[in-house]
């Protein structure tokens, strides 16, 4: 759905996931300056994969319609 200009989407939130994806980028350039690249790549994958596993725990508990909201 788009209404003045923005991409959003009413269910998941799609503006928000846009907004932390340009701050997670960021945010690896800023690390990525201070420590290797490489370095701050692994970190914020490693970061990336424990979340996902809990999330994915989590939802494993939840109906489809309280995961949707869990992810909202």
């Amino acid at each position: 759905m788009e209404k003045s200009g923005v991409l959003s989407d009413k269910v998941l939130g799609g503006r928000v996931f846009v907004l932390s994806a340009k701050m997670f980028v960021e945010t690896v350039k800023m690390l990525g300056a201070s420590i290797s690249q490489p370095a701050a790549d692994a970190l914020f994958w490693n970061m990336g994969h424990r979340y996902g596993l809990a999330l994915g725990n989590k939802l494993k508990e939840k109906s489809p319609d309280e995961g949707i909201m869990l992810l909202s």
